[in-house]
């Protein structure tokens, strides 16, 4: 939220009116609001990112959620909740998560927290309807979660099989990799999303 925006919120908080975009007429509003954040906002304050009067204006009863990682119970319960709300959507008819995936999504420790989650169910959903699953499969989990490491910062992970690779599947994991963490940079907005990625430019078909 940008220092204008700081300040537009804060006027209408303590005004208790607001005014509709382009129009004149001041509307009286009776709100409770509920502010949430995963950034240390007292940092934000000493630093000069956040306004300390919005700060104290929002500070009211405060509710810290712990990571993930520490409460591992609600992991089936928030996969459930996500691919409940894609069949609503119409995006898969997928309902459960198999018993070994659930096992890997239950050991690994989650540093995004609910929205790496989220975006790895989104994930294993398309990779069950490539390959016909009626349930989330390992297969479909990235290799992060497969293996319970985490990437190494700047290195790609390659991970080949004795029996060999079936290089299109990994080219589409890969490819979803790519997605899921330029996801991550855009704080889940689609479209900043794609603005990271670059148009690729083919080679000229005269070049050697």
């Amino acid at each position: 939220m940008d220092s204008e925006i700081q300040i537009k919120l804060l006027r209408a908080l303590e005004e208790k009116e607001i005014a509709r975009l382009g129009g004149n007429r001041k509307i009286k509003i009776d709100i409770q609001l509920v502010a949430a954040t995963n950034k240390d906002l007292e940092k934000a304050v000493a630093d000069g990112a956040f306004r300390e009067d919005l700060y104290f204006r929002l500070k009211g009863e405060e509710i810290h959620l712990p990571l993930l990682s520490s409460r591992r119970d609600d992991i089936p319960l928030l996969c459930k909740h996500f691919l409940r709300h894609l069949k609503e959507d119409g995006r898969t008819s997928i309902e459960r998560v198999s018993d070994e995936a659930m096992g890997l999504l239950l050991s690994y420790d989650w540093p995004g927290n609910v929205r790496e989650l989220k975006l790895s169910i989104e994930r294993a959903v398309l990779f069950a309807h490539d390959y016909n699953h009626q349930e989330i499969m390992p297969d479909g989990l990235s290799y992060e979660i497969r293996t319970g490491k985490a990437a190494a910062s700047g290195k790609m992970s390659v991970e080949i099989a004795k029996q060999g690779i079936d290089i299109d599947e990994e080219l589409a994991r890969l490819e979803l990799a790519y997605i899921e963490q330029a996801l991550k940079m855009a704080g889940g907005k689609k479209t900043e999303a794609w603005k990271i990625f670059r148009p690729r430019v083919l080679p000229s078909p005269n070049r050697q």
